[in-house]
């Protein structure tokens, strides 16, 4: 049997699964899109919320990191070609209410090409122990990166600006970044990985500062990518050390 014929039983369990998941968490948000008066930039960053927190049921559900990329890919395909054809219609403007033409695809791309790129580095390439990284990696990024934008929006009075800032960001919501990104990683790691508290504490010490600084001065909402890569690639220097 090849490779692909031992991996497809694993891949289509992990496919219902990852797929219930992704369908349980969807429904809810257009329920509660079309019933409840949420802020638009609430619901955006429920979406994100959903769309992050999905490495988890790879992570957890599987132990074949081919299979968790594999469906990964499959569900980016999905997203590609789905949201592509429903744009067309003004109900998709109504649930989304996008600020720029193709940003719910192009955000969800990014998100989901680097959750794969990650799986296949960092569990695929360091080996099971490692597959911590991933989720501490998204979990450095993803809560940090919507209290930064709830706080910053509703209570950010001392205003950061420059060359290198898009737009005008707060003190108050770099400082919300840097508090949940430091809290999310170490509830990760003790969760997920096998370090002590001390050392989970220290690591999460120096992510946190530096993820917040990557979203501040990264532009375009490229943080999506550049703050996990940044958080993994301190996670591998700590793995290695």
């Amino acid at each position: 049997m090849t490779t692909i014929e031992i991996l497809m039983p694993e891949v289509l369990r992990l496919l219902g699964i990852y797929w219930g998941y992704i369908i349980a968490f969807a429904l809810s948000l257009i329920v509660i899109r079309f019933t409840v008066k949420v802020p638009d930039y609430i619901f955006r960053k429920l979406l994100h919320i959903v769309a992050f927190t999905s490495i988890f049921p790879l992570l957890l559900c599987t132990q074949q990191w081919q299979a968790a990329v594999l469906v990964e890919l499959s569900f980016l395909a999905v997203i590609i070609v789905g949201l592509h054809f429903f744009e067309r219609f003004s109900f998709y403007q109504s649930l989304f209410v996008e600020k720029g033409k193709h940003e719910v695809i192009t955000s969800f791309v990014m998100l989901f090409s680097l959750m794969t790129i990650l799986l296949a580095v960092f569990w695929g390439g360091f080996g099971d122990a490692y597959r911590y990284i991933p989720g501490t990696a998204i979990m450095a990024w993803g809560p940090g990166d919507a209290a930064a934008a709830i706080v910053g929006r509703n209570w950010g009075k001392h205003k950061l600006s420059g060359p290198h800032i898009e737009g005008v960001k707060s003190l108050e919501g770099t400082l919300a970044m840097g508090v949940t990104s430091f809290v999310c990683t170490l509830g990760t790691l003790l969760w997920m990985s096998p370090l002590a508290l001390g050392s989970a504490v220290l690591i999460s010490l120096v992510i946190a500062p530096i993820a917040a600084l990557v979203e501040l001065y990264t532009r375009h909402g490229l943080d999506t990518v550049t703050v996990p890569i940044a958080a993994g690639i301190i996670l591998a220097v700590f793995a290695i050390l």
